[in-house]
């Protein structure tokens, strides 16, 4: 086996009463030799989800049942828990890896950047209609990133904290460092704070994980943004891929006046649309 396909990468599909959608999600994993484990973390399911695994014969499939049900945060981080690999994503239990996601990526980083401590892909959206999905995957071709960049963690930490701005997106989009992520996983200190982060925050889940990831990661650290099209596919409901996306273009908006590269009032805007949808001001200490 090469070193580009050597397994470097552990999935983790968190999930509760996820029978419907799992068996493809778990199913689009499969063919990434890249992958080393795929964990099935069941959070007190009231469906058939064992059953829906057992059905499916690949040895790197790992079912884990849990006998208390924890807040969305906190079942990732306990899953993330039973990894050893050198990186890992977090794969929700609707959305599904592409044929086309090249985790060899990853090695080629770690040669060229040792310091690389998040990777962040573009997703691509679903909809019922094929000719509607076509057109909003161009659309998002075109907004989005169009070159390859890294920026400092501190930087983004701060950004992050500051304007409360998820320009990572879901997590599905992102690949963490494996003993990074554990080392967070394992403080019981720092999962005391999230688990109070999260009771104030219940539908930030993911922006409260990447900003207490970021503090725990090295100063000189960076976060390397791909130029890579796409390495998920969402197949939940288009109503939910669609509230996604709008609060993604919200984001890109405060993101590229972070960068410089647009007028600051539009991030204000963009803030002030956040805080009047959400109705609570963002502050994680």
């Amino acid at each position: 086996m090469s070193l580009s396909i050597l397994p470097l990468v552990d999935i983790v599909i968190p999930c509760l009463n996820g029978a419907k959608t799992i068996e493809t999600a778990v199913q689009s994993c499969l063919p990434h030799a890249q992958i080393q484990n795929i964990y099935v973390g069941d959070n007190c399911s009231d469906d058939n989800l064992r059953e829906v695994i057992d059905g499916i014969s690949d040895p790197r499939v790992k079912y884990i049942r849990y006998n208390d049900r924890l807040p969305m945060l906190c079942n990732w981080l306990r899953l993330c828990k039973e990894t050893s690999a050198d990186f890992i994503k977090i794969l929700p239990a609707d959305d599904c890896l592409l044929a086309s996601a090249d985790f060899s990526e990853l090695q080629d980083l770690l040669n060229s950047k040792r310091d690389l401590s998040l990777l962040v892909n573009k997703r691509l959206l679903n909809h019922p209609r094929p000719l509607i999905t076509l057109l909003l995957n161009i659309a998002t071709h075109f907004i989005f990133w169009h070159q390859s960049y890294s920026l400092p963690v501190s930087e983004i930490e701060n950004y992050l904290s500051k304007s409360a701005s998820n320009i990572f997106g879901e997590p599905s989009c992102v690949t963490f460092r494996g003993p990074q992520l554990r080392r967070l996983a394992n403080s019981n200190y720092l999962l005391d704070k999230i688990s109070l982060a999260q009771e104030m925050y219940p539908y930030a889940a993911d922006l409260i994980l990447y900003i207490f990831y970021l503090r725990s990661c090295p100063e000189q650290s960076i976060v390397f943004f791909s130029t890579q099209f796409g390495s998920v596919f969402s197949i939940s409901k288009f109503s939910g891929t669609w509230r996604m996306r709008m609060r993604q273009t919200l984001d890109l908006i405060a993101f590229f006046s972070f960068l410089g590269l647009t007028i600051s009032p539009l991030g204000h805007l963009k803030i002030r649309l956040r805080t009047f949808f959400r109705n609570a001001i963002f502050e994680i200490s």
